[in-house]
């Protein structure tokens, strides 16, 4: 749920202790990215959600972000949610089911995001490459709105795997289960309106920005790099909040029909790539052949 928030880049939750303090210098500390309420949903009926997952080395510790798969090696998560810290990553998908555990090879950064200012809210999303492929008999892929000219939905779907109540800095923050996936439904706000209600945070939100109410239901949409739908389609990625006291709160997402040049473009290079590199290796292989033949019948 979204409690009492400072704006703050929504980043990476620590699983086994605190909540990462992210290395944006101008946002307060004290803002947390929480689950508190909603209703328990499951990852057999939404198969595209993931839990991506960061090890520290040295530290014990691990830190933990929402994503959604769109394609068999690809998953959609928020840029913030990279840390350099992070030697290895991984994804936790059919968390209901089968619980996959995938390695990353590639966490792909938006080029233009930037994490060393308050405006480093832009283009805030990234693309995780996946080491094996994941199959539709064991996950589904999410739809990602691809026109402008669709209308967004008046209310909803959000999700995650944050915390379950409200903590203080010093209390330990109780967890989703993997098992628990967390739902709820939220009322999207024009944008004019979300800047009104975001108080003194309103330059943060652009419009690039889709925003939820928060202030009935009070709930955080999941851990950051979760989505936004609109029914079966993902319209927004879980970036950051802000709560003026005695004001409304707003939860902001990116728009993901705003970043599709950079979703498409980084699976196409890679693909071209991959398909280069295949090719060389089958022509390597090729001249092996010939080189062993030619030896044989030089022997012979």
């Amino acid at each position: 749920m979204f409690y009492h928030w400072l704006p703050i880049i929504l980043y990476s939750i620590h699983i086994n202790s605190a909540i990462e303090k992210s290395n944006i210098s101008e946002y307060n500390d004290e803002m947390r990215f929480r689950i508190i309420g909603g209703y328990f949903c499951s990852t057999i009926q939404y198969g595209f959600m993931v839990r991506v997952m960061g090890e520290k080395p040295n530290s014990g510790s691990t830190t933990a972000c929402g994503g959604t798969i769109i394609k068999p090696r690809w998953v959609l998560t928020a840029a913030h949610c990279y840390s350099g810290s992070v030697t290895e990553y991984k994804i936790i998908a059919a968390a209901n089911t089968n619980q996959l555990l995938i390695e990353v090879e590639h966490f792909h950064v938006h080029p233009n995001f930037n994490y060393s200012t308050v405006s480093s809210s832009a283009n805030d999303v990234a693309l995780l490459q996946l080491k094996t492929p994941l199959y539709e008999n064991d996950v589904k892929f999410v739809k990602l709105l691809r026109s402008r000219d669709d209308p967004y939905c008046q209310t909803g779907l959000v999700m995650g795997w944050g915390h379950m109540e409200n903590k203080t800095l010093n209390q330990k923050p109780t967890h989703a289960k993997i098992t628990e996936l967390q739902c709820t439904l939220a009322t999207l706000l024009p944008l004019n309106e979300c800047k009104t209600r975001a108080g003194i945070y309103s330059e943060l939100i652009k419009p690039y920005h889709i925003c939820i109410l928060t202030t009935e239901i009070d709930v955080r949409p999941g851990d950051s790099g979760g989505p936004l739908l609109c029914g079966d389609v993902q319209v927004g990625i879980a970036s950051f909040s802000g709560k003026q006291p005695f004001s409304s709160a707003v939860a902001v997402y990116t728009k993901v029909v705003d970043h599709l040049d950079f979703i498409d473009g980084v699976i196409d290079r890679t693909k071209l790539s991959r398909s280069h590199n295949e090719k060389l290796y089958q022509c390597s292989s090729l001249n092996i052949a010939i080189i062993i033949v030619i030896w044989c019948i030089g022997a012979v």
